[in-house]
């Protein structure tokens, strides 16, 4: 026993310097972000839709409307949400239908209700509205919709974010598909109307957008439409305590079509997927660091995608459609093996 302890006694220094030395790698990972994700795939969509609308409550992925690839492209108005739990691990069809065929509207959640503004609105004969003014708001546990004040122009392809109880749209395009940097504001305890505040400086359409420590970012998006699109790198953050947006560090290079997959998590604005010029999607993961003011590259996607739906459930990343079915799960590593 006594020759046990002096072994003990000898060696104990190394094993402290060995777990001093683990600690500190761990929380030099957990400081500046994971890197490394293990992607596979899940339960796949229902259907392979596009630039639908989504959004993260009580743990399960809501995805609204969106597109079917043909020709012409249809709208469609059905909503399905994916439970990725051990027990579930299914989509479920919601027995109502939105309000009206939507895309490109701009999204929120808060507690229990979804919010979207704008958008694209299919119409009877198959054609496109391409903006609207309406605004609606979805009560997951209740399965109902219901009217908010309609937005003071229309616009499609915007951003929406909730912030200190207040609705904020910017961004997006008008009704004849003109890029507009407008940035209205209401308040979701009895706000009538939307009110002016300081308009985004690069207006662009087609944007990702999040609410970052009490702070709007506007991220990339295009200027333009279709094959006569301009990617953009911008990127700018509104604060509130001066009404002023200001330039931070910009994408590692000009992207769009990622309004539904752009979120926050531990910290981070995380971005996946999207395109960089008209119909060429990429399979790229950044994440943005207020910290740092600086983008890294995270494990790509496996496969190339825009417009997307993503979100963080359980310390986990779920990415799907995208014009395709396939639902992926992310699960980050602090420490590449």
């Amino acid at each position: 026993m006594k020759k046990l302890i002096s072994v003990i006694k000898k060696i104990r220094p190394s094993l402290i310097f060995i777990g001093s030395l683990v600690g500190v790698i761990f929380s030099v990972s957990a400081a500046f972000g994971f890197t490394d994700i293990k992607w596979s795939t899940v339960e796949p969509s229902p259907l392979p839709r596009g630039e639908a609308q989504s959004a993260v409550v009580n743990g399960k992925l809501y995805v609204f409307g969106g597109y079917l690839k043909g020709d012409p492209i249809r709208f469609v108005s059905t909503i399905d949400v994916y439970n990725p739990t051990a027990t579930n691990n299914k989509w479920t069809r919601i027995s109502k239908n939105m309000p009206k065929p939507l895309t490109h509207s701009g999204t929120a959640a808060e507690g229990k209700n979804v919010y979207l503004a704008g958008g694209y609105v299919g119409q009877p004969n198959g054609g496109t509205l391409f903006a609207t003014t309406d605004v609606w708001k979805y009560n997951v546990e209740t399965n109902t919709w219901s009217s908010l004040p309609p937005l003071p122009q229309a616009r499609g392809g915007g951003a929406l974010d909730v912030l200190d109880r207040k609705l904020h749209f910017f961004g997006g395009s008008d009704i004849k598909r003109a890029d507009k940097g407008d940035h209205w504001v209401l308040s979701l305890d009895g706000g009538q109307r939307w009110t002016q505040a300081a308009p985004l400086p690069n207006s662009r359409n087609h944007l990702g957008d999040a609410v970052l420590d009490g702070k709007l970012y506007a991220i990339g998006g295009q200027h333009g439409q279709d094959s006569r699109s301009v990617t953009q790198t911008s990127v700018h953050m509104w604060n509130p305590a001066t009404n002023t947006w200001k330039p931070v560090a910009p994408l590692p290079r000009p992207r769009s079509h990622i309004a539904g997959a752009t979120f926050v998590m531990d910290g981070r604005i995380i971005v996946v997927g999207g395109e960089v010029r008209h119909d060429h999607d990429i399979h790229d993961v950044t994440a943005y660091n207020p910290r740092s003011n600086s983008w890294q590259a995270l494990t790509p996607l496996p496969a190339p995608r825009r417009s997307g739906v993503a979100g963080e459930i359980g310390n986990r990343i779920f990415f799907t459609t995208g014009y395709n079915i396939t639902t992926y799960r992310g699960e980050p590593r602090l420490v590449s093996p």
